[in-house]
């Protein structure tokens, strides 16, 4: 069975108990990594390993939008101008629709790999759909690039 790693950038607890939980109901048996703001995320996308060739890129990457230090604006640009990175899917969660800030990472071919869930009370069913919905758009990674686990 392949390796599925999902990286989670998610301050609240609560809300990242949730999550977790939507994404076992999707994905059973993946590896869940969380950090708590957009500086950690940064860090273990491009910096985790240096003594490796490359860390591991993750299947999915679930954003907070309003992340402490870095927001998911901000790691999403830096994620978009990787190669390794530029198409990860990416399902940002955002606590207010009427907010428009990640419009400019949405465009051409990158809108096929985003989406963005509105938190609510039923976060743990919305991460779930979200995350059904991105495994139909989106293949996974290929081989070469699961040698590497967060499990490892």
């Amino acid at each position: 069975m392949m390796n599925i790693n999902v990286l989670v950038a998610e301050p609240s607890g609560s809300d990242w108990t949730a999550i977790a939980k939507g994404i076992r109901r999707q994905l059973p048996e993946a590896s869940m990594l969380r950090v708590k703001d957009g500086e950690q995320a940064l860090r273990f996308l491009f910096h985790r390993g240096l003594l490796t060739a490359e860390p591991p890129v993750p299947d999915l990457v679930l954003l907070a939008e309003e992340l402490p230090l870095i927001p998911a604006a901000g790691v999403i640009a830096r994620m978009r101008i990787d190669p390794r990175t530029r198409l990860t899917p990416v399902i940002v969660l955002r606590r207010d629709l009427e907010e428009e800030a990640l419009d400019p990472y949405w465009d051409g071919e990158l809108r096929a790999s985003m989406m963005t869930v509105c938190v609510t009370d039923g976060l743990e069913t919305q991460v779930a759909e979200a995350v059904n919905d991105l495994c139909h758009r989106r293949p996974p990674l290929p081989e070469r690039q699961k040698a590497l686990s967060f499990r490892q």
